[in-house]
């Protein structure tokens, strides 16, 4: 259990070190909160939340910071079930409208710590705020829109959890590794549909 306990600490060593070093490459910032208790009353729903991180950027606004230790993992953040749902609670909390949370927010980011290395993943307004990070894409790269999207995103998941709604619509990648699968035919749909679609698209001539 010692030996146990000294790789784990010796591991954190490391992280923390690569964690530092990631972090002297941003510009100018503070960390405004950590561990930032707040309450959400959303579609019917109550919500007691912790944010890991909030930090306050050089132009004054807000950066969403949630850490995560396993490794990264593609993410569809645009689409119109995202798969980052945490962090847009988040967002939705510190909504404009909030007396106490009026600073607008500039970057949303989960910040994976693992062997592989320390890295931002997500969004910015500009991906120089926040450890590189990406740019919307045209034509939605309207950052303020795009927040507006995110938050009526995780509203109307809301109101459908909590009017009972529960429609079978997992991830392509969930029926992969899903250990079920012989109770459901989820996956064999999924896999009908792709060799549909390859069908239908037009073939090469030889």
């Amino acid at each position: 259990r010692l030996r146990a306990i000294a790789r784990e600490c010796e591991r954190a060593g490391r992280l923390l070190i690569a964690l530092a070093s990631v972090e002297r490459t941003r510009p100018p910032f503070s960390i405004a909160a950590r561990e930032s208790k707040r309450h959400l009353e959303l579609g019917g729903l109550q919500f007691d939340l912790r944010i890991d991180r909030l930090d306050r950027l050089a132009d004054g606004s807000l950066a969403i910071i949630d850490y995560k230790s396993g490794r990264t993992l593609p993410r569809d953040w645009l689409g119109d079930r995202p798969d980052i749902v945490q962090l847009l609670v988040y967002l939705t909390v510190l909504r404009p409208d909030s007396i106490t949370d009026a600073v607008p927010v500039s970057a949303l980011a989960t910040l994976h710590l693992d062997e592989s290395g320390v890295q931002f993943k997500g969004y910015a307004r500009s991906r120089e705020l926040l450890g590189d990070l990406r740019e919307l894409p045209e034509p939605d790269a309207d950052w303020d829109a795009q927040l507006q999207r995110w938050r009526s995103s995780v509203s109307t998941l809301a109101r459908r959890f909590a009017a009972g709604e529960a429609r079978v619509e997992p991830r392509v990648e969930a029926c992969r590794h899903c250990a079920l699968s012989v109770l459901c035919r989820k996956a064999q749909w999924l896999d009908a549909d792709a060799g549909l679609a390859a069908a239908d698209e037009p073939q090469a001539d030889a």
